[in-house]
């Protein structure tokens, strides 16, 4: 892994535990439910974005490139998980927001792996910004910003 790809996965885990020290320290009022119950729903996308980019990575890719997708996924896996149990969601209805992601997203490029740039210009920058600063997208959220 280069030592680019290992700073990403550092702060992208510091962000992670940013939000587990907001689940903390936060009580479950019904604003912070919402709040929980988006960032579960923005979690969720993103771990189906890059669920499709493995899926439609070219043959070419290097294992870099495919344990970075992979380190990804379980990192927005781990938000969803988190930012689900502090809304109170359950298991079930984890399981199933995340496979109706999967599904929107792949009828998004009409499961053609030749339409994934729909996917990037709809979600890259979105997925970057929660996985490189999740405290400033929880902020935004509770703001009513929409990415």
């Amino acid at each position: 892994m280069t030592k680019g790809a290992r700073d990403r996965v550092r702060a992208t885990l510091k962000g992670l535990a940013l939000i587990g020290g907001l689940v903390a320290s936060t009580s479950a009022t019904a604003n912070e439910i919402d709040v929980f119950n988006e960032l579960s729903s923005e979690y969720t996308n993103c771990f189906a974005f890059f669920t499709l980019a493995r899926r439609c990575a070219p043959r070419t890719a290097t294992e870099g490139e495919l344990s970075r997708n992979q380190e990804l996924r379980k990192a927005t896996a781990d938000g969803a998980i988190m930012a689900s149990k502090s809304a109170g969601m359950s298991d079930e209805a984890l399981a199933a927001r995340t496979k109706l992601a999967v599904e929107t997203l792949a009828a998004l490029i009409t499961n053609d792996c030749v339409n994934f740039s729909v996917l990037i210009a709809k979600y890259g920058d979105a997925c970057r910004l929660l996985l490189v600063n999740p405290k400033e997208r929880t902020q935004e959220i509770r703001e009513g910003v929409n990415p």
